[in-house]
């Protein structure tokens, strides 16, 4: 990826973080004398959470409390997590762990395999496929800025559950056939700032997800729009591509689609072709809202 992106995301979250302590309150929970040192253990929201990020650790601290349901490691140098390390945290829903330079084999089998952990946030990290860690439990799946080149048909397979997949920011250019089928509770996915092709894609290859409502390909090098879309698709963004044409037809087969985002291309269209589609720029686009 571009190292000026790169920058502006790790920007965008130091000053994300920064507005998020103001807003803390920094209502202890548990025994603030049992928070593992350089950690924040607070209540943010109503959840009991630790803060551990940009503390310079280089393992997972020792000591959580066990009621916590969020906990931040991002920004370290953890590197490895290892097996059982976790155990205990069978509260925790939501994981960040953005920003630790980690690899495919740095993050045990079943080291996350909790039974309530349903946001995993991976992002700018050194991942090149999809991680055979997680666990089952898995709803939002955030991997952006990593080095995935390519999804396998075998590569949520383990995931059932998953309803949210982000993969903005990789290198993908190949997604296998059946890639997507284990996924029936997909609802939303993010290919933001990637290289995918129109070859890229095989037929049918979000035929499983008939509760997929939202995609967005924005900023990749697609010349024509991706065929074979289920029915329940709501929105879709094409922005920043290599569109120039539109099938009179193309959206037939999408009776539920309200939006579409389709700027930074080079078509033009008769509004007889998108009659029941709401197409404009919206204030806050689709394809530049940040997530998580």
């Amino acid at each position: 990826m571009e190292t000026g992106a790169a920058l502006t995301i790790f920007l965008m979250s130091a000053i994300g973080l920064m507005s998020l302590s103001g807003s803390f309150n920094f209502r202890v929970h548990g025994n603030n004398d049992e928070c593992p040192s350089p950690c924040v253990c607070v209540l943010f929201e109503g959840v009991p959470s630790v803060f551990c990020n940009g503390s310079e650790l280089t393992e997972v601290p020792k000591g959580i409390p066990n009621d916590t349901q969020f906990l931040d490691i991002s920004n370290n140098s953890i590197k490895h997590i290892t097996y059982g390390v976790l155990t205990g945290l069978l509260n925790l829903t939501k994981i960040d762990l953005k920003l630790n330079g980690f690899q495919d084999n740095s993050i045990a089998i079943g080291a996350l395999e909790l039974p309530n952990l349903l946001t995993v946030d991976l992002s700018l990290n050194n991942f090149t496929e999809i991680p055979k860690f997680l666990p089952i439990s898995v709803k939002q799946l955030f991997i952006t800025f990593n080095m995935l080149t390519e999804l396998h048909d075998n590569s949520f397979v383990l995931m059932p559950r998953l309803e949210y997949l982000d993969f903005s920011n990789n290198y993908l250019s190949k997604i296998e056939p059946w890639t997507f089928l284990p996924l029936e509770h997909l609802q939303t996915i993010y290919f933001l700032y990637n290289r995918l092709t129109d070859d890229s894609f095989p037929p049918n290859v979000f035929m499983g997800n008939t509760n997929l409502k939202m995609l967005m390909f924005c900023f990749n090098q697609l010349e024509n729009m991706v065929p074979d879309l289920p029915s329940s698709l709501e929105g879709i963004g094409y922005v920043g591509n290599k569109l120039s044409i539109i099938p009179t037809h193309a959206f037939a087969n999408l009776p539920n689609l309200a939006n579409i985002e389709i700027w930074q291309n080079e078509v033009s269209l008769t509004l007889t072709i998108v009659s029941h589609v709401n197409f404009h720029q919206p204030k806050l686009p689709l394809c530049q809202i940040k997530r998580f």
